[in-house]
């Protein structure tokens, strides 16, 4: 139903003196790569593959101030948009729903999740709240629908519902 999710292969570690040597220019050239790979891609993840590229464990405090003077780069150069949380590639205003993959509900940009209610919806029919959460999570493709992805998806719904993009009647609902 979904498509898988591509994660950005790092074939070689580069040098984790590097992230700290090299020019934000330089660095925000990996960002932008990263994040036309991944992207919308959420912030928390895009520190983590920074630190992973530059062979450095987690993104710590001094990795994450490095990131974001990349990003402040990418951003003005025009290679990547900041929306929210969320890193998005140049020229991409929507992206077909994707598999979850290594993400989190909190980890899926706002726009795709919604997209993701709505194709559950339509290939589905109508469906009761429960079941059109279950039915997203699936799609998504988590094996549990805890306490997290249950409000997440939920939440999703209540927006999709008052933007009029999902119609609410009998307990059923059904995507425009």
């Amino acid at each position: 139903m979904l498509q898988p999710y591509t994660a950005f292969v790092i074939e070689r570690p580069r040098p984790s003196s590097d992230l700290y040597a090299l020019s934000d220019r330089l660095i925000a050239q990996d960002v932008t790569a990263i994040t036309a790979t991944e992207g919308p891609i959420h912030a928390d993840m895009l520190y983590q593959r920074m630190a992973k590229l530059y062979g450095i464990e987690r993104a710590g405090s001094e990795v994450r101030r490095v990131v974001d003077r990349a990003l402040r780069e990418a951003t003005r150069a025009g290679d990547v948009v900041r929306r929210g949380r969320f890193y998005w590639p140049r020229g991409v205003e929507r992206i077909a729903p994707r598999e979850a993959g290594p993400r989190t509900i909190d980890h899926i940009a706002p726009e795709e999740l919604q997209d993701a209610v709505l194709l559950a919806l339509r290939e589905s029919g109508p469906l009761d709240h429960a079941a059109a959460i279950r039915a997203t999570s699936r799609a998504l493709g988590f094996q549990r629908t805890g306490s997290a992805l249950q409000s997440g998806i939920s939440a999703t719904i209540d927006a999709l519902l008052a933007a009029g993009r999902v119609q609410g009647a009998g307990g059923l609902l059904q995507a425009e």
